[in-house]
């Protein structure tokens, strides 16, 4: 009796541990990334460019397509079915419409979401003396992964990043730059941002799916 009721102790806690770290996902599951779409109301410490959520989409495919976790369809070829039934992809997606997305491309999942803010800090700094002027650009990202045969969101991330970007006061306007508020930041700082926090949202949702979250 003790034999038995010790082997039965020793198979619930081998088994717990299997389940809590449980993939809500199968390996290499292959996945659709439609357009993220942007914030309505920039404020003046947002940078209202063009393309960043094009830019932000890109570096949201870049970031799953290197965790490995993913079999990512190819950006073209998402754009090219999708036109061709004229789905509409940006942004939020009903589950309605992501079931039609989900027949088009024959996946079973979809990430989709928004570029929540791009700008720079309120803050930054005047090194004296150098006329050189030190502000951090910023991202937040906001990334969902939803089953099209349920419509259920399976997870969804918050990804943010920083980038330090730094202008000459008084010196020729150089090109690259973007007006945030009275500020200037360069748009390589604004990219690096975006890129940051797509990489941040991806290792969220790995974590999520596959149980290696980051504490």
């Amino acid at each position: 009796m003790k034999r038995m009721l010790f082997v039965a102790v020793l198979t619930a806690l081998l088994i717990v541990p299997c389940l809590a770290t449980a993939a809500l996902l199968p390996e290499h599951s292959r996945i659709a990334v439609m357009d993220l779409g942007g914030r309505k109301g920039f404020t003046t410490n947002d940078v209202n460019a063009r393309n960043l959520e094009k830019a932000a989409t890109d570096y949201v495919i870049e970031a799953l397509t290197d965790s490995g976790r993913f079999d990512v369809i190819d950006k073209v070829l998402v754009e090219d079915f999708l036109a061709a039934e004229r789905i509409s992809t940006v942004g939020i997606i009903d589950p309605e419409r992501a079931q039609r997305i989900g027949n088009a491309l024959g996946v079973r999942y979809i990430v989709y979401g928004n570029v929540d803010g791009v700008g720079a800090d309120t803050g930054g700094v005047n090194v004296v003396g150098s006329g050189v002027e030190v502000h951090n650009a910023r991202a937040v990202l906001i990334i969902r992964v939803m089953d099209v045969a349920s419509g259920d969101i399976i997870t969804m991330a918050k990804g943010t990043g920083k980038s330090k970007s730094s202008k000459v006061s008084g010196g020729t306007e150089a090109l690259g730059f973007v007006t945030v508020g009275t500020k200037k930041i360069s748009q390589a700082a604004v990219h690096n941002a975006i890129k940051k926090a797509a990489y941040d949202a991806a290792d969220k949702i790995v974590g999520d799916l596959y149980g290696t979250a980051k504490g």
